[in-house]
């Protein structure tokens, strides 16, 4: 039996050997061939980068999904437990005051001098937040700073006192509200 091994792309002839076919190609066809392994080669080339955009994409994408996931996280923590500030500490967002103590702000001088009997006299219109400071932290501090800088005077921090007591007393109860408040108001009154 004659077992046919090759045979010639071109004309379609059965050769025998892979030496035959070769020379066959040599003399007849080399042409064809040579544009069949340009096109082989090409094809491999378009393959392999087709394979490198591909994983260039998953990883990006892969990326994408570790940063949601770190987002999903970060979310998490902050919207996790509320902090609660001892007395006489200030823990804001921007950190302006330095976690300064309420009483440090209330007797600093622009000479940074030691309080007083002036300024203690003149402290005593000063209204006590203390007891605020644990609810609305941001909002106290700048009117503190308002305050301090002597953008608001003191019947206007009155107004705000008598709008943040409703706001926190809506019934009226005045017991715990604190006693330089008290005082300073009915002074202005009076």
């Amino acid at each position: 039996m004659f077992h046919i091994h090759y045979n010639c792309l071109q004309c379609g002839k059965l050769f025998r050997t892979k030496n035959s076919l070769d020379k066959h190609i040599s003399c007849y066809h080399v042409n064809f061939y040579k544009t069949i392994r340009k096109e082989k080669r090409k094809r491999n080339r378009v393959e392999y980068i087709q394979e490198q955009i591909d994983k260039k994409e998953k990883e990006k994408e892969k990326e994408k999904e570790k940063e949601k996931e770190k987002e999903k996280e970060k979310e998490n923590e902050d919207g996790g437990e509320t902090e609660f500030i001892e007395e006489g500490e200030i823990n804001t967002s921007n950190n302006f005051i330095n976690s300064r103590g309420l009483e440090d702000i209330i007797h600093h001088n622009k000479d940074n001098q030691l309080p007083t009997q002036n300024n203690i006299k003149n402290e005593q219109t000063l209204p006590n937040f203390d007891r605020f400071i644990n609810e609305f932290d941001e909002m106290w501090i700048e009117f503190y700073i308002l305050y301090l800088e002597s953008k608001i005077s003191s019947a206007q921090a009155e107004k705000i006192l008598h709008f943040i007591e409703k706001f926190f007393y809506p019934k009226g109860g005045k017991k715990d509200f604190p006693k330089q408040c008290e005082h300073s108001r009915k002074r202005s009154i009076n």
